[in-house]
């Protein structure tokens, strides 16, 4: 199956090469966790995926050990292939301590032909929150900014007690 990814770039899962669709000299061959891994985003787009949901379907699918680790260096190879073809890494966002979502305009270029899908692409329902114009992702990202500030404050009110106690011990 082969997958145009915001125009710009061609992925093909049966050779895990993306190659630029400018020109024909720009293409990263990924590795087969991050061709799986790739796969299963595309086939998720806008969908946010737990971090589980990816390890269960990429690693221990194909009967091989998976960790956190593992799914973070094949996302980073995966980003860094759309780097390297002048495309937008952050394509793939990070949602910290939930997963990742693919947020991109996917087009299979197989559709109608009769192409048999992958095992890769057998859902084992993931977490799916929607992400049409990225407002959940946007939420959520504004909640963690909303919580992160809130521990800030929290953290300078203790520093100011803290310190108004240190001060009134040795004003004494």
């Amino acid at each position: 199956m082969k997958y145009v990814i915001n125009i710009s770039m061609v992925y093909d899962f049966e050779s895990g090469i993306i190659k630029s669709n400018d020109t024909e000299e720009g293409s990263v061959r990924l590795s087969k966790q991050a061709s799986r891994l790739l796969l299963v985003l595309i086939k998720n787009n806008n969908q946010i995926l737990e971090r589980n949901y990816l390890i269960t379907k990429v690693w221990e699918a194909q009967g091989c050990t998976g960790s956190s680790t593992s799914l973070s260096v094949a996302i980073s190879e995966i980003r860094k292939a759309f780097r390297q073809l002048n495309g937008d890494p952050m394509l793939i966002q990070t949602l910290r301590k939930v997963g990742f979502v693919l947020v991109a305009n996917v087009e299979c270029l197989n559709a109608g032909k009769g192409v048999e899908e992958s095992e890769t692409s057998q859902p084992l329902q993931p977490v799916r929150l929607d992400v049409d114009d990225k407002s959940s992702v946007q939420r959520y990202l504004s909640l963690e900014w909303v919580r992160m500030g809130f521990l800030v404050a929290i953290l300078i009110v203790c520093v100011i007690i803290d310190e108004n106690a240190w001060f009134s011990l040795f004003s004494s």
